[in-house]
């Protein structure tokens, strides 16, 4: 299954589960692959919010667990960019099947995939996508609830993001 457009990691899956917006990734991105580590992480290991039942409904149906075909590229990356298994994967994932976007939200994960020549998709920018399509009222709303979740965002990526959508 080659090009499949949109590869994910686990904390937009996550962070999208916790605010119930888990089918904004259906319905802006349709087919999302996630490599074993993510699918790990999210279901196996599961975390407090409610993205392991979100993820196995979706299971087959919109998500795709796709394994990297190159394996010995995943401790190379995990030590030379000092990622996580799931971040390396998902990133190695997204070159192998030429993912048109990557679902990545890590400051580290995402300049070390962004120097790779791959476009990357963070959290807040969903919400963006969200509102444009007249989905939410609000982004800061959404911005101020992820960060009451845990959702690391610095306040001047929270203010740029704000201000991109015409709510600064």
């Amino acid at each position: 299954m080659t090009g499949m457009p949109v590869v994910a990691n686990s904390s937009p899956l996550i962070y999208l589960a916790a605010l119930s917006d888990f089918h904004f990734l259906r319905d802006l991105f349709g087919p999302i692959a996630i490599p074993p580590a993510v699918y790990a992480e999210v279901v196996e290991h599961g975390t407090g919010f409610p993205v392991k039942s979100k993820v196995q409904a979706a299971l087959d149906d919109w998500i795709v667990i796709k394994a990297v075909q190159n394996g010995r590229r995943i401790e190379e990356v995990c030590e030379t960019a000092c990622l996580d298994i799931g971040e390396a994967e998902a990133i190695i994932l997204a070159q192998e099947c030429q993912a048109e976007r990557l679902l990545l939200d890590d400051q580290r994960a995402v300049g070390y995939a962004r120097e790779l020549g791959l476009t990357v998709t963070r959290t807040p920018v969903i919400y963006s996508e969200a509102k444009l399509r007249g989905w939410i009222p609000s982004v800061r709303e959404k911005l101020d609830a992820l960060r009451k979740k845990g959702f690391r965002l610095s306040e001047r990526h929270y203010r740029l993001v704000l201000k991109e959508i015409g709510e600064s």
